[in-house]
């Protein structure tokens, strides 16, 4: 089972929203490489689901089954209170915020779409980590993943909350990793580009056959991306391979140029 990077072996990840196409494809990866897993979704039946198909294939796993809404701070501390109790500890936590499901001309978005999407990318995720940071410290392997998008870089007419929320998600990484850098907590952000099923809302996310074809035309690697292409990084960014990197912006966009 454990053929990668093996020293993921006897680690503690918590991953977050991990019945979405991209949570999926990151827990899949994670527990391959000997992660223990403690997860959580919006919808107790998917992951239930989910959990047993990684139990079925020998990966080591604990659903919080009653922790559907993390923007509240009593589900964030059984959350992680259960993550200590199944496991002992905790090293790993993966900020995967899930679909976005508000889009339109940003002009046109009310105060409140604002504050929904504000919360649900930047807030809440910011919260969790305050609230992780204790066991993550006390890990002394501590590392923080968070998710962002290329429309960080690349805003799109129909995505302009989720643009400026993105954006936010790459600075709290870098503010992040100054702040945890005392505490022995590492923390970096991978950012995808055209990947179906990252929950952007984007064009890409869930593309026609029409519209499938002119996105592999404008990508340098000639495909649109899958979750499992961005699976590997945040792996390798959580694992000791990479304890010298902090504070980055892992980009994965089939050679999409977004930033200068």
């Amino acid at each position: 089972l454990c053929t990668m990077e093996s020293n993921l072996m006897s680690r503690v990840t918590l991953l977050t929203n991990c019945c979405t196409a991209m949570g999926e494809a990151i827990g899949r990866r994670v527990g391959m490489t000997g992660s223990q897993l403690v997860l959580s979704d919006p919808n107790p039946q998917r992951l239930a689901t989910y959990s047993k198909q990684l139990s079925d294939i020998g990966i080591k796993v604990h659903a919080v089954e009653s922790v559907v809404d993390l923007s509240k701070r009593n589900q964030r501390s059984i959350l992680l209170n259960e993550a200590k109790q199944a496991f002992g500890r905790l090293d790993y936590l993966v900020a995967n915020m899930g679909e976005n499901n508000i889009r339109g001309d940003l002009m046109d978005m009310s105060a409140t779409h604002f504050d929904e999407v504000m919360e649900k990318y930047v807030t809440v995720p910011f919260r969790l980590v305050q609230d992780a940071m204790p066991l993550l410290e006390e890990s002394r392997k501590g590392c923080i993943l968070l998710l962002s998008s290329m429309a960080a870089f690349t805003p799109f007419l129909d995505c302009g909350l989720y643009a400026i929320a993105q954006s936010a998600v790459v600075a709290m990484c870098k503010a992040l990793a100054a702040s945890a850098a005392s505490r022995g907590v590492r923390v970096n952000c991978v950012t995808t580009g055209t990947v179906t099923g990252d929950g952007s809302g984007a064009l890409w996310d869930k593309p026609c056959e029409q519209e499938l074809k002119k996105l592999c035309a404008m990508v340098p690697a000639g495909r649109i991306g899958q979750p499992r292409d961005c699976a590997g990084i945040v792996s390798f960014l959580l694992s000791d391979r990479a304890k010298y990197i902090t504070g980055e912006n892992t980009l994965v966009t089939g050679g999409v140029c977004v930033r200068f």
